[in-house]
């Protein structure tokens, strides 16, 4: 299996703004994860496009893209 070093990312929400980014995070760490807030404000539930460069144990990267809803 190709195992993930690390993920690049970030999450915008439905006009563009980007509300969260995080560089070179290790995979399956809540505290380098997105909390659902935007400058200190909980933000309200919504659906929020993501883009993430991930980095494999191979060397290889790929890129994917898509959205999350966020729920509360």
């Amino acid at each position: 299996s190709m195992d993930i070093v690390s993920i690049t990312g970030s999450i915008f929400d439905r006009w563009g703004n980007q509300v969260f980014v995080n560089t070179e995070f290790p995979p399956n760490e809540e505290n380098y994860g997105w909390d659902g807030s935007f400058k200190n404000s909980v933000m309200n539930p919504a659906v929020f496009a993501y883009w993430a460069r991930v980095r494999f144990k191979d060397g290889t990267e790929g890129s994917f893209k898509g959205d999350v809803t966020l729920v509360r």
